[in-house]
């Protein structure tokens, strides 16, 4: 299932461990291993698919949208 976040302009996908498929709509599958990245708009649907049964490690950083509502952080 493809999903979107368009409360973010940018993110990008570190993987730290193991390796997924990374599918950005109107572009080429990506496979990414340990210690590589992809940017990509957080706002073109994208989805994730496992090549292999190993688990994985993701850190994802999402750059919020200089157009989304500011969120009141909670104490």
């Amino acid at each position: 299932m493809a999903r979107r976040h368009p409360r973010h302009d940018c993110g990008r996908r570190h993987v730290l461990s193991g390796e997924r498929e990374l599918h950005v709509e109107h572009g080429e599958p990506t496979r990414l291993r340990a210690g590589e990245h992809a940017r990509f708009s957080s706002q073109r649907p994208h989805a994730y698919v496992a090549p292999s049964p190993e688990d994985v490690t993701l850190l994802m950083v999402l750059t919020p949208s200089s157009q989304a509502p500011a969120k009141p952080l909670s104490p």
